[in-house]
C-alpha cells in the first residue's frame, strides 16, 4: 500500500518531454497530449522509469543502468517511445528520467513496473485526465 505522502509527491510532480515540449500533471487533461497520442495513432500511452526502484533512492549511475534495460526491454518489444521526465515539485528528488511509450496498455504498464520495481507509472488516454496507476501488490 502507498503512503498518503508518496501518493501526494506523484500527484504534485511535473512531468515532460521535451521533443515536442509538453508539460502535465497528474488528474489534468492536456491537450497537446491528445494531439501527440493521436499523431502515433494510438489511444494511450504510459510514462515509465526505472529509477529509484521501491522509492529507495539511487546513485545516477545505478539508476543510468536500470533505465537501460528498460529502454532496452521497450525497443525489443517494439514500442515507439519519446524521453522525458519527472520532477519533484519539492525538489527533494533528483529528476528521474523516464519514457513516454506509445500505445502501451495499463496492464502491459503494470508488467513493467513490477518488473523494474516501481510503484506507479502514469496512463494518458485520449480526451482523459492524467492517471496515476499504482503498480504494487
Amino acid at each position: 500500500m502507498i503512503d498518503q505522502d508518496l501518493r501526494k509527491a506523484y500527484e504534485n510532480a511535473l512531468y515532460h518531454i521535451s521533443k515536442p515540449p509538453i508539460s502535465w500533471k497528474v488528474g489534468n487533461y492536456c491537450t497537446e497530449l491528445d494531439e501527440l497520442l493521436s499523431r502515433y495513432d494510438v489511444e494511450v500511452a504510459t510514462f515509465i522509469t526505472a529509477y529509484n526502484p521501491g522509492s529507495v533512492l539511487l546513485t545516477a549511475k545505478e539508476n543510468q543502468q536500470q533505465n537501460k534495460l528498460l529502454l532496452s526491454a521497450l525497443t525489443t518489444a517494439g514500442y515507439s517511445y519519446l524521453h522525458g521526465q519527472g520532477e519533484d515539485d519539492q525538489g527533494v528528488w533528483t529528476p528521474e528520467l523516464s519514457f513516454l511509450v506509445m500505445g502501451m496498455p495499463p496492464r502491459v504498464a503494470a508488467t513493467y513496473a513490477r518488473q523494474f520495481g516501481q510503484n506507479a507509472v502514469l496512463i494518458i488516454y485520449r480526451k482523459q485526465p492524467v492517471q496515476l496507476l499504482f503498480c504494487t501488490d
